[in-house]
């Protein structure tokens, strides 16, 4: 780990940039469920997904990396109501972490080792 692909003030401003654009799909989302509202609740979460999802993977291009989990994450924030979830901000996480750190961080994650 002497080099990380990642640094950590890239980490919190990729954070910072999902969370503030889950909180607006989010708050679009609820303003979605007047029903003449939807379609542009729609429209409004759409243009903030696609933007995010735009910024976000051309950055992890430009650090040489595949974007593959947060866009796998960023598709499934087009699906209506779905995308009240914060699941940008999780796949971004996932995907630093990945980077940072490899695949297997995620089995050290999920399965601890009992002392």
């Amino acid at each position: 780990m002497a080099d990380k692909k990642i640094s950590y003030a890239e980490a919190v401003l990729m954070v910072l940039i999902c969370i503030f654009a889950d909180a607006l799909e989010g708050f679009f989302s609820l303003i979605g469920l007047v029903p003449f509202l939807f379609p542009i609740s729609l429209f409004f979460n759409w243009a903030i997904n696609f933007t995010t999802l735009a910024i976000i993977s051309f950055w992890l291009i430009i650090k040489g990396e595949r974007p593959t989990w947060f866009f796998a994450g960023g598709l499934t924030e087009f699906i209506p109501f779905i995308n009240i979830l914060p699941l940008k901000t999780v796949t971004c996480i996932i995907t630093i972490i990945i980077i940072n750190r490899g695949p297997a961080a995620l089995k050290k994650i999920s399965h601890p080792t009992k002392k």
